[in-house]
């Protein structure tokens, strides 16, 4: 059982990487439901294709940065943890942006066929 101290730790740095997490997808997915649609309807692969690279470049790099400013913070602000800590929980960030960025061209727009 985790005292209150380390609770209050945990829940501290979690909470602040689910945060980064969230400010690092800068709502691509709203983006992806509204253009892929219109461009897989109006059949235009190569602009969908460019879309989806650009949107995926951007992923990454806002993962990345995301993940930089969460251990450049903590590492200043919590300096009584670790580093290894730290850098493990910013490196998921990291994980998670391309874990996310791998799914980018995999939804389909109409899952269920039209009848």
């Amino acid at each position: 059982m985790m005292a209150p101290e380390a609770f209050g730790w945990y829940a501290l740095i979690t909470s602040l990487s689910v945060w980064f997490m969230s400010f690092s997808t800068l709502g691509s997915t709203q983006v992806i439901c509204r253009f892929v649609a219109q461009l897989m309807e109006a059949g235009q692969q190569e602009p969908l294709t460019k879309f989806l690279g650009n949107l995926l470049t951007l992923h990454l790099g806002s993962g990345l940065l995301a993940a930089a400013f969460y251990l450049i913070l903590t590492v200043f602000w919590l300096h009584d943890l670790g580093l290894i800590t730290l850098a493990s929980i910013a490196s998921a960030i990291w994980v998670r942006a391309v874990a996310a960025s791998g799914r980018l061209g995999m939804v389909s727009a109409d899952p269920w066929p039209r009848g």
